[in-house]
């Protein structure tokens, strides 16, 4: 019996959450409702997510570079020219580039999107495939590659990208 009505509240609060907020729904919701996009060269001005940031090339650009915090799975580095990275705690590798300080405007997507474009800049290049949602008073974009399980958002104000980022599709 409280199996049974369990389920039925999970249906009816899920029915709430798709077809009056949802919007706010979490983000791996998105990856159902979604279609696929090739994200597998998306990168930020050459970074790209599983770089391993002990590597010779990646020390050689951004040098050796020190945790501004950390919890139990990932850590985030501050790198040169406004970029934002979180790595795996135990392999080292690039699950999320965040751009959201481009003060010299070189920081751009594989499909040359940067800081202060306009969203229908975004759809033209990237396509429909596309989802809403917002997060924290922001509204986003998000595009989904469900083969390399990758995300890539674009969160706007005022119908400006203020942010870029790109993560691994698990990452919280």
């Amino acid at each position: 019996m409280k199996k049974t009505i369990f389920l039925i509240l999970l249906v009816v609060i899920s029915a709430y959450l798709f077809i009056f907020q949802w919007k706010l729904a979490p983000r791996p919701i998105y990856s159902l409702i979604t279609n696929s996009i090739d994200l597998s060269k998306e990168n930020i001005s050459g970074l790209k997510l599983h770089q391993d940031i002990n590597s010779p090339s990646f020390i050689k650009e951004y040098g050796k570079i020190q945790s501004l915090n950390d919890n139990n799975s990932y850590d985030y580095f501050n790198l040169k020219n406004g970029l934002v990275i979180a790595t795996d705690k135990n392999s080292h590798m690039i699950i999320r580039i965040i751009v959201n300080d481009n003060h010299d405007k070189k920081l751009v997507t594989q499909n040359g999107i940067k800081l202060g474009d306009i969203s229908e800049k975004v759809v033209k290049l990237y396509g429909k495939n596309y989802y809403k949602r917002q997060e924290q008073g922001t509204d986003i974009l998000g595009y989904i590659d469900k083969k390399n399980q990758t995300t890539l958002e674009f969160w706007c104000v005022e119908n400006k990208i203020q942010m870029i980022r790109l993560d691994i599709a698990s990452i919280n």
